[in-house]
């Protein structure tokens, strides 16, 4: 009788066991094919908070990614190349573009150091996920420098198959408030 006891105890525990696995938060991915969403040629804007913490800006952008190569490690990474047109500017109250001066290229790069960690210029810590062969939504932390003071940052990028939003919130040390140091607002281009 106690080894009926037993089996019929461990049951309930399997059961539970099977159920956890299917509604508990799975690990952030390692393998970039899971944020092919990101991958193509994207156009829109970037807003951004000038140094001095008061002046917003936009930027008419386009960004392409794609899959490369690390010459360094030989992995797969995602390349994000800009084209920023600082000619024309966007007045953000308005919309109405205005000249200022040259095009600007910069380029980064996304390689998943872990399934905790991700570099995107810099190394953040992968706070909460949700990825979808059609969308991804990613949260992203860091402690460093703003504007020569120490901060901490939380970066969101929110993308499916027709948009593209990444989002870098601030929150200086010693302080409560968070500001948005910039945004990317991208429309996938066909």
């Amino acid at each position: 009788m106690p080894h009926r006891l037993f089996s019929l105890a461990l049951v309930p525990v399997i059961v539970l066991a099977a159920a956890a696995t299917s509604w508990w938060p799975q690990a952030p991915s390692t393998d970039l094919d899971d944020y092919g969403v990101l991958l193509g040629t994207w156009v829109g804007h970037l807003d951004y908070l000038d140094g001095d913490d008061l002046t917003r800006e936009r930027l008419a952008t386009t960004m392409t990614c794609e899959k490369t190569y690390s010459p360094r490690h030989d992995e797969p990474v995602l390349t994000f190349s800009y084209n920023y047109d600082a000619r024309l500017r966007v007045e953000a109250r308005t919309d109405e573009f205005y000249i200022h001066g040259p095009t600007v290229e910069r380029s980064s790069k996304l390689q998943l150091i872990s399934n905790t960690r991700i570099e995107v210029g810099e190394r953040w810590e992968i706070a909460e996920h949700d990825l979808a062969p059609d969308r991804i939504s990613l949260v992203l932390t860091r402690e460093g420098e703003d504007n020569n003071r120490l901060a901490s940052f939380r970066q969101l990028i929110v993308a499916d198959a027709d948009s593209l939003v990444m989002t870098e919130e601030v929150r200086y040390e010693g302080t409560s408030e968070s500001f948005i140091r910039n945004t990317y607002r991208f429309s996938r281009q066909p």
